[in-house]
């Protein structure tokens, strides 16, 4: 005849597997959380960067927001699935205050799925601050207003006129999967890149370091000035300090071969890392 649990027996089964529980769902939930934070930052990067190479190649940005197909958005010949491989807008996942939706809006009402701005090209989760993770000064959607006061600049008193005194002055890394350059690499007969787009990947979500919205352009080795004679540029900042992005019409000369671009980055001491990549270049 078998022996029975006594009570005491049981009582101690069942505070190990309470104990076991309360350790375990909170560090679960807590990874749920940080994979929607991931999911939401990921769709944006695709989406901007697929936007960015549609005005690029036709002059013009996708009408996502009043056509649920995006296979029906053509321009110049070029379809928005072209650079984009999906039929449909992606869903933002579902939270406490929100259901999981792939809705596009252009004026803000953070009930979830998108916002965006026709005009602009520009897109961001329609999604409160802190709306899956609870930290509203780290998880940041609501990042319209470009921050004027992120620009750390660099000590010009160094002399950064070559990428090898740059690169003697500062902490630089290469990085192709950090710096995107949304370009095929064509140079117009007059020395122009048409709508070339930069930009670099979005800060993990609990990073607590930032982008400062300053890149250095190089071509061939040698500084590229500003049109105001200034030595770095200044991108449009996102998410506190999370992603940088520009577009422009880049005049880097006849003959030009290659373009490097460098994005600040500062840790949380105040230390500064320049991300960087190049692109072949070449004219007809």
């Amino acid at each position: 005849m078998k022996k029975a649990f006594t009570l005491i027996e049981l009582m101690i089964v069942i505070s190990v597997i309470g104990l076991l529980a309360a350790i375990a769902i909170p560090k679960f939930n807590e990874i749920n959380r940080g994979a929607k934070v991931a999911n939401v930052q990921g769709n944006l990067v695709t989406l901007r960067t697929s936007i960015g190479i549609y005005y690029v190649k036709t002059g013009s940005y996708p009408d996502i927001e009043n056509n649920e197909n995006l296979e029906s958005i053509l321009n110049f010949y070029y379809k928005f699935t072209d650079f984009y491989n999906k039929s449909v807008m992606p869903v933002t996942p579902p939270s406490e205050g929100t259901s999981e939706t792939n809705n596009v809006v252009s004026s803000r009402d953070n009930l979830g799925g998108w916002l965006y701005f026709y005009e602009s090209g520009d897109i961001y989760a329609n999604l409160e601050n802190g709306t899956y993770t609870g930290h509203e000064s780290i998880e940041i959607w609501e990042e319209e207003k470009i921050s004027e006061d992120t620009t750390n600049e660099a000590d010009n008193s160094s002399d950064n006129s070559t990428w090898d005194d740059f690169i003697s002055n500062y902490n630089v890394v290469k990085d192709d999967s950090v710096v995107n350059i949304g370009h095929g690499g064509y140079v117009s007969t007059e020395g122009i890149m048409p709508g070339l787009y930069l930009g670099t990947d979005w800060l993990a979500w609990d990073d607590t370091g930032s982008y400062t919205g300053t890149y250095y352009i190089y071509v061939d080795g040698e500084l590229l000035e500003t049109s105001d004679g200034e030595d770095y540029y200044t991108g449009t900042v996102r998410n506190n300090g999370s992603q940088v992005e520009s577009t422009q019409d880049l005049y880097v000369g006849v003959g030009a071969n290659e373009l490097t671009v460098a994005f600040e980055y500062e840790d949380e001491n105040g230390e500064l890392t320049y991300y960087y990549n190049t692109l072949d270049l070449y004219s007809n």
